[in-house]
């Protein structure tokens, strides 16, 4: 199961509204998510790309999104996007084994 996949496996289980775009590139979200998180009443939504290039930095759209009061992460995986959106009030945390 891909980083993509358990993502994407949480957001359904935790009843969240989102998108995924199939992406492939770099700067690109590859998923959407419309619910607010209710620990950042500012935030419209939140985009999340998951990369593992350490060189990787944010592109464009990540950047535009972000100034428009969307919250924004690039994570390495899918627990650490899952962690940022617990932290503001989505869903619940994974146990730690069903992560890997």
């Amino acid at each position: 199961m891909s980083e993509h996949d358990i993502l994407e496996s949480w957001l359904n289980k935790a009843g969240i509204d989102f998108f995924r775009t199939g992406n492939t590139e770099s700067g690109f979200p590859d998923f959407i998510i419309f619910t607010p998180p209710p620990g950042s009443p500012m935030v419209r939504g939140v985009v999340i790309e998951i990369t593992d290039r350490l060189d990787h930095e944010p592109g464009s759209l990540m950047d535009r999104c972000h100034s428009l009061c969307w919250g924004s992460i690039v994570a390495t995986d899918a627990a650490e996007a899952i962690g940022w959106m617990c932290a503001r009030g989505v869903g619940y945390s994974l146990p730690e084994e069903s992560s890997k």
